[in-house]
């Protein structure tokens, strides 16, 4: 049996919402490197991070309004 995985819900939403406040440094420590989707236990954070995620690849700032663009189209 694996070990049971640690989370916090306070440390995930605090991520989201470094990301929309300070999009570019947080990307620029490497963030999509160490953080994965599966790595969030609430399903708003995991879905709000895939979002980020793609916006990032597509090249496009982390904001409320394109993060909120973004969950509208996946």
């Amino acid at each position: 049996m694996p070990p049971p995985r640690l989370y916090s819900l306070t440390a995930e939403r605090a991520l989201i919402a470094a990301l929309l406040l300070d999009s570019d440094t947080c990307w620029a420590e490497n963030v999509a490197g160490l953080v994965r989707p599966g790595d969030f236990m609430l399903d708003e954070c995991r879905f709000a991070y895939r979002a980020a995620l793609w916006l990032r690849e597509r090249d496009t700032l982390v904001t409320v309004p394109t993060l909120a663009w973004a969950l509208g189209q996946m």
